[in-house]
């Protein structure tokens, strides 16, 4: 019996996973994969006014498509992730991403929507690079903006793919040193909000086989809310 198929590889991180059960040779089966064809859509493209007018397109496309009855949002949302992950790419997105949150930051409604979208966006490439960015951008502002701070850790709850040490040191510094930083990270639902994305990316750290790191936040964790034993 033979079959053919055609399929898509893509390379998204390096990760450890402990093995279980090592396969003997008798499980192992190989066969040859050809590779005879890269989409020009994903060639990266170094012309940096070509990219930031690329960027703003879908974000303007995510501003004016409609929030209900219509999938066109989406669409916009993965066109711009779409530009982010194979046009842009890791060496230029911070030159992209970082006029977006100059200070002092727009008011002008427009200028806030875009700001939430694009973080939302860089929070979904899920890169050591990206993560880094954003907590130079948003945590590690001079005026540190609410809304921003509680986005992005809402977003950053959920990741799994990889973790930055420079956002998981910056997170863990705001929650367990926050006299260091400006008022709005101090104040007390922030607070409140850091310390639950820390036990989750404890948990995220735990599964992909880091105890020895989460054991060591959930002790610090605990120690800082006067509790023992939280998650037995």
């Amino acid at each position: 019996m033979q079959t053919v198929s055609d399929g898509q590889l893509t390379f998204v991180r390096e990760m450890y996973s402990p093995s279980q059960a090592p396969p003997t040779d008798a499980d192992l089966v190989t066969d040859t994969i050809y590779v005879n064809k890269l989409p020009h859509s994903l060639h990266l493209i170094d012309n940096i006014t070509t990219l930031k007018d690329m960027v703003s397109g879908n974000l303007t496309c995510m501003r004016n498509a409609p929030l209900e009855g219509s999938h066109e949002r989406s669409h916009c949302y993965q066109d711009l992730m779409h530009t982010l992950r194979y046009k842009v790419g890791e060496r230029k997105l911070a030159e992209i991403v970082k006029p977006l949150y100059q200070l002092p930051l727009s008011r002008r409604q427009r200028d806030r929507e875009d700001r939430l979208n694009m973080l939302d966006a860089v929070s979904a490439l899920e890169t050591n690079s990206s993560q880094a960015l954003l907590a130079d951008l948003i945590l590690l502002s001079p005026k540190p903006n609410k809304d921003l701070v509680e986005r992005l850790f809402i977003a950053s709850s959920g990741f799994t793919r990889a973790i930055s040490k420079h956002y998981l040191e910056t997170l863990e510094d705001i929650v367990f040193k926050p006299e260091g930083f400006p008022g709005p990270l101090r104040d007390p639902e922030i607070q409140r909000v850091a310390v639950m994305v820390l036990g989750a990316l404890a948990g995220n750290l735990w599964t992909a086989g880091y105890k020895l790191q989460a054991e060591a936040i959930v002790v610090k964790i605990e120690d800082k809310l006067g509790v023992h034993g939280m998650f037995m």
